[in-house]
């Protein structure tokens, strides 16, 4: 009896163990999935990626204009913006370059996740690290972003090392 009650806790454990993890790995997969998107220009992959309410969040630093800070809200006025700017700008200026040091926390219907990503921008040519915090809430079901914070290191930036 000691033998099955063990066996049966044992399976409890894992099963809620793994079901955390696919959890973690669908919020960070909404995470990409957003920024492959973005890289892509493709307006539409990178909309589903977000809550569509007025209440969701975007801050960052422009790519333009470093040093300073980007905040806005309401999906809708945000995602006009993005799809005319990608209309306009079809040819993506950075890539991702790696994305590390992750960090998800699940809490019910709440997540955020957090990590590092190294971006090549090619207009000045040069790698530049950011901080990724993006907020995420279920709905039906699907992860998607209720608030996204992009902080890009341009004091620290360095020409990419061409190799031989």
């Amino acid at each position: 009896m000691k033998k099955i009650f063990i066996v049966l806790l044992m399976t409890a454990v894992s099963g809620h163990t793994f079901a955390q993890t696919s959890e973690e790995d669908r919020a960070k997969k909404v995470a990409i999935d957003e920024t492959d998107a973005y890289v892509r220009r493709d307006f539409q992959a990178w909309a589903d990626c977000y809550v569509d309410a007025p209440t969701t969040t975007f801050i960052g630093t422009p790519n333009g204009n470093p040093g300073a800070l980007m905040a806005s809200s309401d999906f809708q006025k945000v995602a006009q913006g993005m799809k005319n700017w990608m209309k306009a700008s079809p040819q993506s200026e950075m890539q991702v370059l790696k994305r590390e040091n992750w960090i998800v926390r699940i809490n019910g219907n709440m997540a955020w996740v957090a990590y590092d990503q190294q971006n090549l921008l090619v207009k000045p040519e040069r790698k530049i690290n950011s901080k990724e915090l993006k907020v995420l809430e279920k709905i039906d079901g699907r992860w998607k972003i209720a608030a996204t914070s992009t902080v890009w290191d341009f004091k620290n930036a360095t020409p990419p090392i061409v190799s031989k």
